[in-house]
């Protein structure tokens, strides 16, 4: 409808001009029945031009002032005439990393460099009142992973693709239904994973209810789908309820319950080696907020269920906060966090005690050098953050880390085994120094770049190589 409504407006300045380029004492009333037969010829020309585009209906023009009507008509979706709108987004991003000495060895030469790419677009649209579509595609790759310069798409997939019935059976109800991205809280047990160039989606329902001080989600979602030869069902699937409760004056409490069953017997295993089926259930709860300058967030997690016959019993917790000074220049945000997951001392007892991180955004809260997951750890640790001009943000991380129990050994941010455990060994792993600056440099455009370096400490000394490792990365992110 944009061409129909450039047209009006320009048919509507040239009959105003020549209204009013006229001489002095001429008829008002002429004039005034001029303009009139104008709108209307106006009206019909859009009619015209509105079956020339597909058919759209013209009740834009029904009511209201000529000028509302214009509005209405550059609103309106002539490429799409069975929808309300249509609006196209997408994403480049580029992100080049170098990676030295992650296995704790300089005299292997581990170093590895490369080029992240990701670019995404996609179409929302705003079928009617109670519908609405949602597609996003994305191409996600290496730099030189084709090993030419003839293409291909194995990088190319659905990122996400569902719809929405909306005021289903009441205000505020939504059903989601297809594929499509999940985070929720601050993305410790749930996240996108929106650093990777690929990020994480599920397949499922969402039924979503917004009330008054409150949201709740229910979701129910496949994540593979496998049966044997034999009819054996070993699918996996992710279950949730989760709630956030508006506490007022900026605080948040969210409560949920998730399940996951896996019954996949060749990926779940027992404490001594052998397969089975796993039904994981665990509850949390997270409270944040911020008030005069502080900032402060708590959340916990209990696992249960059974493991291959095991019996899990692990939990996990975090507490973060800090203080922003909104009057001094820069405006520095001091903070400290503590976050532990627990471990299993006694591989052999028939109980599985350490905790699984299951979707968390590890990249993010334990050191962008990826050596530590939720798993096994507690690790406190002291934030600053600075912003030394408007669109630009400075942060200093440092992280320690001890394994909660040496016996089991060091997980990396993907939650695998990276080093082996001894109870002989020291429980300290080491220390993550991340130093990162991001710049707005304008409405679409960001640029992030950042170095960290983790210190090994006494447990990787005692268990076998212990050198430090590097990580710089560079990312740009272009939105349209």
């Amino acid at each position: 409808m944009k061409r129909t409504a450039a047209c009006v407006l320009i048919l509507c300045t040239l009959g105003l001009g020549s209204v009013w380029a006229g001489e002095e004492g001429r008829d008002w009333k002429k004039v005034v029945e001029s303009l009139k037969n104008e709108v209307r010829t106006l009206k019909d020309r859009v009619r015209e031009l509105e079956a020339r585009e597909g058919g759209a209906a013209i009740e834009v023009l029904s009511e209201g002032t000529l000028e509302e009507a214009i509005d209405r008509a550059a609103a309106a979706n002539v490429s799409a005439p069975h929808m309300r709108a249509l609006t196209i987004t997408g994403q480049i991003r580029a992100q080049g990393e170098d990676m030295l000495d992650f296995d704790f060895d300089n005299d292997h030469g581990d170093a590895n460099e490369f080029v992240r790419f990701r670019t995404r677009i996609a179409f929302d649209a705003d079928i009617s009142e109670k519908l609405r579509a949602f597609v996003k595609i994305q191409d996600s790759r290496f730099f030189g992973s084709e090993q030419g310069v003839l293409g291909n798409i194995r990088g190319v997939d659905l990122k996400e693709g569902y719809v929405d019935f909306r005021k289903l059976f009441a205000d505020g109800l939504t059903l989601r239904v297809g594929r499509q991205e999940l985070k929720y809280g601050s993305q410790k047990v749930i996240s996108n994973l929106d650093w990777s160039e690929i990020g994480r989606s599920w397949d499922g329902l969402r039924l979503m209810y917004r009330g008054e001080g409150f949201v709740t989600h229910l979701f129910l979602t496949r994540i593979s789908e496998k049966f044997l030869v034999d009819g054996q069902d070993e699918s996996q699937d992710f279950l949730g309820l989760y709630n956030t409760i508006d506490a007022g004056e900026g605080r948040k409490v969210d409560i949920y319950i998730l399940f996951r069953r896996n019954q996949d017997a060749d990926v779940i295993m027992d404490e001594e080696g052998k397969g089975g089926h796993e039904q994981l259930w665990m509850l949390g709860g997270r409270f944040a907020g911020k008030a005069d300058g502080f900032d402060f967030e708590a959340e916990a997690g209990w696992q249960l269920g059974d493991r291959a016959g095991d019996d899990i019993r692990a939990w996990m917790f975090e507490l973060r906060g800090g203080y922003t000074f909104e009057d001094v220049d820069w405006k520095p945000r001091i903070g400290a966090a503590w976050i532990f997951a627990s471990g299993d001392d006694d591989p052999g007892d028939g109980d599985w005690n350490t905790y699984d991180q299951l979707y968390t955004f590890g990249h993010y809260y334990l050191g962008y050098t990826d050596r530590v997951g939720r798993r096994n750890i507690s690790s406190p640790e002291i934030n600053l953050d600075l912003t030394p001009a408007p669109g630009v943000n400075l942060s200093v991380d440092y992280h320690l880390f001890w394994l909660d129990k040496e016996e089991q050994g060091l997980f990396n941010a993907g939650g695998m085994l990276i080093r082996a455990g001894d109870s002989h060994a020291d429980s300290f792993v080491g220390s993550d120094l991340d130093v990162h600056v991001k710049a707005k440099l304008s409405k679409n455009v960001v640029l992030w770049a950042g170095w960290s370096h983790f210190f090994a400490g006494e447990f990787l000394d005692d268990t076998g190589s212990d050198d430090d490792a590097d990580f710089f990365f560079i990312q740009v992110t272009v939105d349209f």
